[in-house]
């Protein structure tokens, strides 16, 4: 679930079957003795780890002690299977490469400093151990005898070397890991010169004891965390293009029980504030419970029976709602259930203040009250690998339903709007240094005639990605995107969208250039070609919403094109961006386009 993650050993027959060994057993990092297949791994269990034998039953058995002052991991079997090398990590920052019987006993530490010791493995004769030590920032591998415990190793390099295997001619197989990424290597052998001692910082010894914790017991408490410890300032435009000013603070608790977002801005021309407050608490694990509130304005300009402009109509929108969020996350497959509810209030005024009574409908003189309701399914199995271009051999499926009415004229404003979408992914095993992928995507959407919005097709599908609040760049997510189109080229009451994707890698260059704030990961192109429509059918009546003029043609928009796509770090080295860069040119529905000859068009994230 969102906030547990267990995992289980699996095996796999020669024959490809799959079968679990065991369920519910917190096992990681297993190693299977080479004559017999005999199992060894490191098990989660309260506050700590162990290691374990596990039979071919599933059967686990504990091989070291649980202690809150001692921690194991990566477990490896001796070529003869006599022995075990493990890291052993105890209170006070001491790590050590341990030597055990089969049994779990007869714990002997080869080599041991208050620094990362790490990732053992046996040479193929068995009489050493290669294994790693971090000390000053870069990994560098060093070797331990297993008789004697004289110890090799230590040079200076500028490259971490993780992982080791020795090979049987006497070459290391390591992974580098440099400025520029990591990579699987062949590495010379440890340094020759013998070493008393693994340095550490701080030395060794005297090792200074931890002092427990006195004191008693109490409840948790977030509040304290949640008092804003920052602020950034926010500068937004309105529909009048007039300046509003404020401050965005944000906060969460350590465990994250509580999370929340709030702004305020103050637009000084005509004295209105807009903002909102998000809420989440987690305290239930599941659901989630989500909390809003927000107030905007836009505004309509007056026109005389000349057409000369006489005032504005001001529209205030305040929002108040909550979601139920239930999320299934296994290891193949996520399910997501969402149910929200939310009630709007809309209340008005003008610039200047009589010009509202000339308005000749009583409904501006009143507060407006709208309640929505709102269902929101998913499940989806398509695996996303590290490197990959996107998600792999799996399906997404999505679906939603919104209900919305005024209070006082039920009957005649109740709307329903449905949305589903289906998405599908499959590799190709073609040369590249990531897999080729084939992407289709379908989406239909249905709303009545009382609908307070529009369907919309056309545009760019995307991200929006804020440089500073209130800077937006990229796109916004849309179902049904036609590229080389306008947004909302077409709109109505009935929209369909379809789109096929070819996506293919082109080179890893994993490049960097000192702290400048751009670090390029992979580049890809991406063929592409899109379909979608919107339309009011037969029978809608004019000046709704979604359909103003009534019924309106059901035409196809049709374009093909290729994008040019850079998975890089930008501004901030943690937060990966989808930068893509696209050409498309309209096949059908050209009546919709300026561009006849194609458009070029900038965008984030993936489409779909």
């Amino acid at each position: 679930d969102p906030w547990r993650l267990r995992s289980d050993l699996w095996m796999r027959e020669r024959d490809g079957t799959e079968h679990a060994l065991t369920v519910g057993a917190r096992l990681f990092a297993p190693d299977a003795r080479v004559r017999d297949g005999a199992i060894i791994a490191v098990q989660n269990v309260a506050g700590t780890t162990r290691l374990v034998r596990v039979s071919d039953a599933g059967t686990v058995t504990p091989l070291t002690t649980a202690s809150l002052d001692t921690t194991w991991s990566a477990p490896r079997w001796s070529h003869d299977g006599t022995r075990i090398a493990a890291t052993r990590w105890v209170r006070g920052g001491t790590m050590s490469i341990v030597i055990l019987d089969s049994l779990g006993g007869g714990a002997r530490a080869l080599a041991s400093a208050r620094a990362t010791v790490d990732a053992p493995a046996w040479t193929p004769d068995d009489r050493a151990i290669l294994f790693t030590v971090n000390a000053t920032g870069t990994a560098a591998l060093w070797r331990a005898d297993v008789a004697t415990g004289a110890l090799q190793g230590g040079a200076a390099a500028s490259t971490s070397m993780d992982a080791p295997e020795l090979l049987a001619d006497g070459r290391v197989l390591a992974v580098e890991t440099r400025g520029t990424g990591e990579r699987l290597v062949m590495a010379r052998a440890v340094d020759t010169r013998a070493q008393s001692a693994i340095p550490g910082f701080p030395e060794l010894e005297p090792t200074v004891p931890v002092a427990p914790a006195a004191g008693a017991v109490q409840r948790y408490r977030p509040l304290r965390q949640l008092i804003p410890r920052y602020w950034l300032p926010a500068i937004e435009t309105t529909d009048e293009n007039e300046l509003r000013y404020g401050a965005l603070v944000a906060g969460s608790d350590i465990v994250g029980r509580h999370a929340y977002v709030a702004s305020l801005t103050h637009e000084p021309t005509r004295g209105e504030n807009s903002g909102s407050l998000v809420y989440r608490y987690a305290g239930f694990g599941l659901p989630l419970l989500d909390f809003a509130v927000r107030q905007e304005w836009d505004h309509t300009p007056l026109e005389d029976s000349t057409h000369t402009r006489v005032g504005s109509l001001m529209r205030r929108r305040r929002f108040v709602g909550g979601a139920l969020t239930l999320v299934r996350a296994r290891m193949r497959q996520t399910a997501l259930v969402s149910g929200s509810a939310e009630l709007e209030l809309r209340d008005f005024s003008t610039d200047p203040a009589p010009l509202i009574a000339k308005l000749g409908s009583p409904l501006f003189l009143r507060t407006l009250k709208y309640p929505t309701f709102a269902l929101q399914v998913g499940w989806g199995n398509a695996r996303t690998p590290i490197m990959a271009l996107g998600p792999e051999d799996g399906i997404s499926v999505s679906g939603s339903a919104r209900w919305r009415w005024r209070t006082d004229d039920a009957a005649n404003t109740r709307s329903a709007t449905y949305l589903g979408s289906l998405s599908l992914y499959k590799s190709l095993p073609l040369p590249g240094r990531t897999h080729h992928v084939v992407a289709l995507h379908g989406a239909v959407g249905v709303a009545d005639d009382k609908t307070n919005t529009e369907l919309q097709a056309g545009g760019v599908s995307g991200t929006s990605v804020e440089l500073a609040p209130g800077l937006l760049v990229g796109d916004v997510r849309r179902t049904f995107f036609v590229r080389g189109f306008v947004p909302g080229a077409q709109r109505g009451i009935r929209a369909r969208g379809a789109s096929v994707e070819y996506r293919a890698p082109v080179s890893v260059p994993s490049w960097g250039k000192g702290f400048w704030p751009l670090f390029a990961q992979r580049t890809s192109i991406t063929f592409f070609g899109d379909a979608g429509q919107a339309w009011c059918p037969v029978g809608s009546p004019k000046g709704t919403i979604g359909c103003p003029t009534g019924a309106t043609p059901r035409e196809w928009m049709t374009s093909v094109g290729a994008e040019a796509t850079v998975d890089a770090a930008v501004l901030s080295y943690d937060l990966p961006y989808r930068l893509r860069l696209g050409y498309a040119r309209a096949m059908q529905g050209r009546t919709y386009v300026d561009h006849v000859a194609g458009a070029v068009y900038f965008s984030l994230g993936a489409t779909f």
